[in-house]
């Protein structure tokens, strides 16, 4: 189970540069940049940290012609993952997002997918889209 964390030491930077270097990425593979929220969370038994940015995919269906499967192509994931320094994965369940690997933890092999925790409502995020 992935829990929520408000100040994960050391990974609020990585997290700001990932959510300000992501934006260029897509904007070079002529994707709309366009993130709904953003979570950072840490496994508390494997101390796994992932950021996730979720797409504003109701944005990108009304107002471009953009299909899905392009947030989604290897190539990209591969590009992601080499100009940010972290590992991606996505996922489309529950709306389009990316799960960025900001710690491996005491995991030795990641998942292919990982699902966005359920946030408790007493919970407050300082990555929250402002």
């Amino acid at each position: 189970m992935i829990m929520q964390i408000n100040n994960p030491p050391n990974f609020d930077q990585v997290a700001w540069r990932v959510r300000a270097e992501v934006s260029s990425v897509l904007k070079a593979w002529g994707l709309v940049p366009r993130f709904e929220r953003w979570r950072l969370s840490q496994d508390p038994i494997t101390g796994m940290v992932v950021l996730f940015g979720i797409l504003n995919n109701n944005y990108i269906a009304r107002y471009t012609s953009i299909p899905f499967s392009n947030y989604f192509d290897p190539r990209l994931l591969i590009d992601l993952a080499n100009k940010l320094q972290v590992q991606v994965v996505s996922g489309n369940s529950e709306g389009l997002r990316y799960a960025f690997i900001l710690s491996r933890g005491c995991i030795d092999v990641l998942p292919t997918q990982i699902g966005i925790p359920v946030l408790d409502e007493n919970y407050s995020n300082s990555l929250e889209s402002q």
